[in-house]
């Protein structure tokens, strides 16, 4: 039997704002000791957000907050997530929501998607999710 190295590839996002200097740079998962580290970040935009579906806000008004949350997070959760030095000044807007995406795939859709499940399981999805057939 030949022990085999996994190596992990993980997913990669070209950054710079000139062509000239673009790099590309590989977006980490968390680890668990970070991911506790940071869940007052996304336990604050969470609860703001389903506070604000609750409260029947405007779409355009949770994803005022979702943009302004965003740009005052990234630069606490990039040095988490890649071993590159990236600076705000090199980073575009588009780039810093392919990150973000990156991040809530890789980190939390999964654990989102568990959670709705045993809400629905428990019975208190219905009082705790929106309907979408309502």
């Amino acid at each position: 039997m030949v022990d085999q190295v996994m190596t992990p590839e993980y997913p990669t996002v070209s950054i710079g704002k000139r062509k000239s200097a673009r790099r590309t740079i590989e977006i980490l998962p968390l680890s668990w000791h970070d991911a506790k580290n940071l869940q007052n970040v996304f336990v604050k935009v969470i609860q703001t957000c389903a506070s604000m579906v609750m409260d029947n806000k405007k779409e355009e008004d949770i994803y005022k907050f979702l943009f302004v949350a965003l740009c005052d997070s990234v630069e606490e959760i990039l040095p988490f997530v890649t071993e590159e030095n990236v600076s705000t000044k090199e980073i575009t807007l588009e780039q810093v929501i392919e990150i973000a995406k990156i991040v809530y795939e890789q980190n939390f859709e999964i654990i989102a998607k568990n959670a709705e499940g045993l809400l629905q399981k428990l019975n208190l999805g219905k009082t705790l999710l929106p309907n979408e057939q309502q």
